[in-house]
């Protein structure tokens, strides 16, 4: 055991006696490095497991276990303590029958700060909200730097669920979130033509576009200039008639 001696702080007469780091099994990496980032089982001559500081990190990052150590790296973390940046590249919004796996696989692209795609890098996936089935919920970046995962939806009709890949150690964590469900949303209606009558009513028509609306809400602007909704009108309706006092004519 190595010691510093004859140092001591100022204003002090405590003479300092510093141990060296422990390595009692030689490998260049010391003791309690390796136990933090690798067990209890590890970092002792005559422990369990044994680390080789030439082998690469688990991180997947190319670097050797020695090298994390020695540039003061996570040997676990691809991302070197960096926050990526992620970005969805496909597979958004997307909504099928209940208890369905969606036709678009939800997708993601990793890239560094600098924006250079990612190989290899670990992405993870969970529903954060919702319901739901993910497969599978951890991914590696391919060649192109995406990483994809399939998502089937909840048996609960009208079920809408939020999947989040989020990539990076804390705090230097980035995320993306999908929306998904198992109901698309109506189609929005075409052609819409507004006539102001003489009398101070409106009439309003449309082409129903969709068959799977609940009603459609009818909105005019107040005198704010802001949107508000007067009431509404059944599924399958194509016009409205709009009293004077803005009331819809039943």
């Amino acid at each position: 055991m190595d010691q510093l001696l004859g140092s001591r702080p100022p204003g002090s007469n405590t003479v300092l006696l510093r141990a060296a780091e422990l390595d009692t099994d030689h490998n260049g990496l010391p003791d309690d490095w390796e136990r933090f980032y690798f067990g209890s089982g590890y970092g002792s001559a005559g422990g369990e497991q044994h680390l080789h500081g030439n082998d690469l990190a688990p991180a997947g990052n190319g670097l050797t276990i020695l090298q994390c150590y020695q540039q003061g790296l996570d040997p676990n973390d691809y991302y070197k303590g960096q926050a990526p940046v992620l970005g969805i590249v496909g597979g958004d919004s997307q909504f099928g029958a209940p208890n369905t796996q969606l036709p678009q696989a939800l997708v993601v692209e990793v890239r560094d700060q600098a924006g250079n795609l990612l190989h290899s890098a670990p992405v993870n996936f969970a529903i954060t909200a919702g319901d739901g089935q993910l497969f599978p919920s951890f991914g590696r970046t391919d060649g192109n730097g995406r990483v994809s995962v399939t998502f089937t939806t909840s048996p609960d009709i009208g079920a809408a669920s939020v999947v989040t890949a989020t990539a990076g150690s804390i705090p230097h964590q980035a995320s993306v979130a999908f929306h998904v469900g198992n109901q698309q949303p109506p189609t929005p209606p075409s052609g819409v033509t507004v006539v102001q009558n003489a009398d101070g009513s409106i009439d309003m028509t449309w082409a129903d576009n969709s068959d799977n609306e609940t009603d459609f809400a009818i909105q005019l602007r107040n005198a704010f200039g802001e949107w508000e909704t007067i009431g509404s009108v059944p599924a399958n309706t194509t016009s409205v008639h709009i009293n004077p006092d803005r009331t819809i004519a039943q």
